[in-house]
């Protein structure tokens, strides 16, 4: 059921986005929301590469600020996003067996710069280019229990 509604949120999210947009001008505010798709980071101490499988949210705004006539649009604003993960379960190495609990928290908060191309005919699309440069945080904990073989331990 939850990838059947999944599925559906992910269609109605790419015709929002290709019916939405237009041709861009100064003075113009743009948004923008997205859902990214895809599992986690893997690795880590398991080995395993497939962690609980959340999308990662981010959201963006500009504003158009310079206008260079025939060639294009400058603009400026900021963008975020957020990514969580986790794994747990239980893994054998040389016959031993341990629990492990484990997340990973990601962030990120930047400015934003974009080049909006019109010098060509786009049909009515938005044909851009952009850069950010920002901050990312992110944090990391980890959890294992080896049954009383070793103690428990966590690193965050």
């Amino acid at each position: 059921m939850i990838k059947k509604i999944f599925a559906v949120l992910i269609i109605v999210v790419a015709s929002l986005n290709v019916n939405g947009q237009s041709v861009f001008e100064k003075g113009n505010i743009g948004v923008n929301a997205g859902i990214g798709l895809g599992w986690g980071y893997g690795g880590g101490y398991t080995g395993i590469n497939t962690l609980a499988p959340i999308p990662s949210f981010n959201a963006s705004v500009e504003v158009g600020i310079i206008d260079i006539p025939n060639v294009g649009v400058v603009s400026v604003g900021g963008f975020g996003s957020f990514r969580t993960t986790w794994d747990r379960g239980t893994n054998v190495i040389y016959g031993y067996s341990y629990d492990y609990d484990y997340s990973y928290r990601n962030a990120i908060v930047a400015a934003r710069g974009v080049f909006h191309f019109g010098f060509f005919d786009t049909g009515g699309f938005d044909l851009y280019a952009g850069v950010h440069t920002g901050i990312r945080f992110s944090s990391y904990s980890y959890l294992v229990d080896y049954g009383g073989v070793i103690p428990s331990e966590t690193i965050t």
